[in-house]
């Protein structure tokens, strides 16, 4: 029997793996299946998922999962199942004889212009399935020791989307390395607030800061949990990271800075953990670091989650309007109010607030009467 018949329902008995009188237990299946995510590529597609799918279909009409995941699943094995694309690499041959080339028979010395070392004609170029035969694969251990494990792993998501085809460049990984040492730089800037109730945003400049982080941790919740646009996500993380550290910390607000270089480390964290790791204990360095009385791991600590407000298209502050200026006011998907005014950041008990929200009003008022909503 083909081994991909034998293979399709392991995920199943992941469920109960220590069961050793049935393949699992009923209620072990109710519990965790389906699979949520099964990432395979155009292999498993016609293979292993083809075998799965009949198997989990069959499964449900005996009393091992009865219920096969309910009506809206249907007994599916896996309930998204994303197909990641081939890593090429660049492929040297022979013109005359088309015979593949072996790295030490290819002269790279420019690297824009090869040659064959023996000839010193221009070989023919491809980017093809990495394999042996070809002599075009990269032995990853290699990578790792040149570069490290955070910089291979985030330039291998970076240089695609996880369902096309990959073309391994070694030389773009430098990208990778200048942006991690970037958060490492920006990390030594930003220190806990020794006031946890600081203001996050006084100045619209430092709106500007609250909102592309609230920004960014809505994309990377998007690309971890939906989309898997894993690319896209380093992409966010990256312009983040530029945006922090163009801003003076000088004129920066510290509760800010510190609010926003902590959630871009816990969204690094999937990506790059040694590093993100090393930044996390160097932000809360003057906090007693990790250990007892110390801050923990950042991969145990919670995702960021984005403000409410953004998730509806507002703009400006966080949601508690106590800290900060208020988001804008839309009037039929225009923006009404832009605060280009410095935020007032308001007292708990009002304060300066009752003179702020007297001219929002008065804003409002004024436009009820255009026919659009605006004065005109």
């Amino acid at each position: 029997m083909d081994t991909f018949v034998d293979s399709s329902w392991y995920f199943m008995r992941f469920a109960d793996a220590h069961n050793v009188t049935a393949p699992f237990a009923p209620s072990a299946a109710e519990a965790f299946l389906p699979v949520d995510i099964y990432v395979g590529g155009v292999e498993h597609a016609i293979l292993r998922l083809l075998y799965a799918r009949f198997l989990s279909k069959f499964i449900p009409t005996t009393t091992l999962w009865p219920s096969g995941g309910g009506p809206r699943n249907n007994g599916e094995p896996f309930q998204k199942p994303p197909s990641q694309g081939m890593v090429h690499g660049k492929k040297y041959s022979d013109p005359d004889s088309g015979r593949f080339l072996k790295p030490e028979e290819v002269d790279l010395t420019d690297s824009a212009r090869p040659r064959i070392a023996k000839t010193g004609e221009p070989p023919t170029i491809s980017w093809e399935k990495m394999s042996k035969s070809k002599h075009n694969g990269v032995d990853p251990t290699i990578c790792i020791q040149k570069y490290s494990a955070d910089a291979t792993r985030a330039h291998i998501l970076f240089q695609a989307p996880v369902t096309e085809v990959l073309e391994w460049d070694e030389s773009r990984i430098i990208g990778i390395q200048r942006w991690l040492s970037r958060i490492w730089r920006l990390v030594a800037a930003a220190q806990p607030p020794h006031n946890p109730t600081t203001p996050l945003c006084t100045l619209t400049a430092e709106s500007h800061l609250w909102t592309l982080t609230h920004r960014t941790i809505s994309s990377a919740t998007i690309a971890l949990t939906s989309s898997f646009s894993l690319n896209t996500l380093i992409s966010s993380l990256m312009h983040l990271t530029n945006e922090l550290s163009a801003a003076p910390p000088s004129a920066t607000n510290p509760a800010l800075l510190y609010h926003a270089t902590s959630a871009l480390l816990r969204m690094l964290a999937p990506v790059a953990p040694a590093v993100a790791e090393e930044c996390w204990e160097r932000l809360h360095a003057e906090t007693g670091g990790k250990g007892k009385g110390g801050v923990g791991c950042v991969l145990d600590e919670a995702s960021p989650v984005a403000d409410a407000a953004l998730e509806r298209g507002q703009r400006g502050g966080p949601a508690d309007l106590r800290r900060a200026g208020g988001p804008a006011v839309s009037i039929r998907g225009q923006i009404g109010v832009r605060d280009a005014q410095p935020l007032v950041a308001l007292s708990a008990d009002g304060g300066d607030g009752g003179q702020e929200e007297e001219m929002r009003v008065g804003w409002w008022r004024g436009r009820r009467g255009s026919a659009r909503g605006w004065k005109t």
